[in-house]
């Protein structure tokens, strides 16, 4: 197992420690609908998913890198982007209409609840992956030239939700600057995009019950019309940093919409949960095949009832898709193999640097670590944060934190925004400071210097 796992180049990504449950959807992100959508075809590969360690294979981050660069001379970011939003609002609706449809059929309702998640999941990790590479083309490219004054650039437009009727003008105006280029204008690509937007929006120009279906005519006569007002494409930097505005709320959106839809389902999946004499904590112990599975197989449905897997399962466990796309969770001495050969943890290091997302004056306070939300109820005020990554249902927490420091992520990260948001000091992309900083440490954090200096590691 190991030796072909080996065959490829990971990237990690950080550690988010989660039960099976919901690790082992990170590793069939590639797989949705709605990545499929975007790109037309499967593009990409499985995660490999150890201890909460992500790790992506290093040829989907070439390809990002790839599609960033040829989006970039062909000025195409906001044809992308228009497609993003389409691809996105509507899995997060499909993900949300779940709560308001009547199932009445257990089975039925964790199905669907198991696979619009699985949509989510591929968007989500995308954004977080895609938002990462983005970043680092702007600034490699000198699109702008620092990190300030990409933030300031961002911050000048500050998304807003808009009305349909706002986004649909916003489309068309994006469309109206491709107008006057014949070749990109009837390329397959923006003709797609045009096909989705008419979809997308077929109510636009009906009123109170009345009126016909918005037409792929209305849409390019609008287009046509807007031209003549010499509507202009913004120049490709520009467009490039918009799409990582849309970047950077998408994933964090894609949180707080799987958070709302999975705890409003939780009584759902207790019964579950009961029926194979399982607490609703037991069952996160197994993956969502291990469930759908025992569903129709009286095998499968044993499964749930091993106590022994849950207690193997709880010491450490990791999952990988093999190459036929099967689902291998693996513990005990295949795991800890898995661990030694895949993740290097250097731990002698006495002070750290990353990113400096939010400024601050010099912060010393004893460190409290959290890898699960299980940690959150030991957090005290004024103790420093430390994370692989924030998302929101770390807020509570960040606001009685008197700093934050994080193994991954950058100016544009969801520690880095909700830390200026609250003016505490914040470092990010240190790449191993879950590894290094223990509970209880004592450390300095210097955001003039970029600098983490462990003081006592009592």
């Amino acid at each position: 197992m190991i030796d072909k796992i080996k065959q490829h180049k990971w990237i990690n990504y950080g550690r988010w420690i989660q039960p099976p449950l919901s690790g082992t959807f990170w590793c069939y992100w590639n797989e949705t609908q709605s990545l499929k959508e975007l790109f037309g075809k499967r593009l990409f590969n499985p995660i490999l998913f150890l201890h909460g360690h992500t790790l992506m294979n290093k040829k989907d981050q070439v390809s990002m890198q790839s599609m960033l660069s040829d989006m970039f001379k062909s000025n195409t970011a906001a044809l992308f982007r228009v497609k993003l939003e389409h691809v996105a609002i509507k899995y997060k609706f499909q993900h949300l209409a779940l709560l308001n449809t009547d199932y009445q059929e257990e089975q039925k309702y964790i199905q669907e609840l198991f696979r619009t998640y699985q949509e989510i999941v591929g968007l989500w990790w995308f954004g977080v992956a895609f938002g990462d590479e983005l970043q680092n083309y702007i600034l490699k490219e000198k699109l702008v030239s620092s990190e300030e004054k990409l933030l300031k650039k961002i911050n000048e437009n500050p998304r807003t939700e808009k009305t349909w009727l706002e986004m649909q003008n916003e489309e068309i105006n994006t469309f109206a600057g491709f107008y006057i280029d014949t070749k990109k204008f009837h390329s397959s690509n923006l003709q797609d995009t045009i096909k989705s937007h008419v979809s997308h929006f077929d109510w636009f120009g009906t009123h109170h019950w009345m009126g016909n279906a918005y037409s792929k005519e209305k849409c390019l006569k609008q287009i046509k019309e807007q031209s003549k007002n010499k509507r202009q494409r913004l120049k490709a930097n520009e467009e490039m940093i918009n799409l990582l505005g849309s970047i950077m709320f998408w994933r964090t959106h894609c949180a707080e919409v799987t958070a709302k839809v999975v705890f409003r389902s939780r009584e759902r999946l207790q019964k579950v949960a009961k029926s194979v004499e399982l607490t609703y904590d037991e069952l996160l112990y197994f993956s969502s095949h291990d469930i759908l599975s025992s569903f129709s197989n009286k095998t499968a449905a044993k499964l749930l009832q091993d106590k022994n897997i849950i207690q193997e399962r709880e010491s450490g466990y990791g999952c990988f898709i093999d190459e036929k796309g099967l689902e291998h969770i693996i513990t005990g001495q295949k795991f800890i193999e898995a661990m030694n050969t895949m993740i290097e943890v250097k731990t002698q290091d006495k002070t750290l640097k990353g990113t400096v997302a939010s400024k601050g004056p010099k912060v010393k306070g004893k460190i409290k670590v959290l890898l699960e939300p299980k940690g959150f109820a030991n957090f005290s005020k004024g103790n420093i944060l430390v994370a692989p990554e924030t998302t929101p249902d770390f807020v509570p927490y960040m606001k009685l934190a008197s700093a934050v420091i994080t193994d991954r992520g950058g100016i544009t990260s969801h520690a880095a925004i909700i830390s200026r948001e609250l003016n505490i000091p914040c470092i990010t992309g240190t790449q191993r400071a879950t590894a290094i900083l223990k509970d209880g440490m004592t450390v300095e954090v210097d955001t003039e210097n970029n600098r983490i200096s462990i003081i006592d590691n009592k």
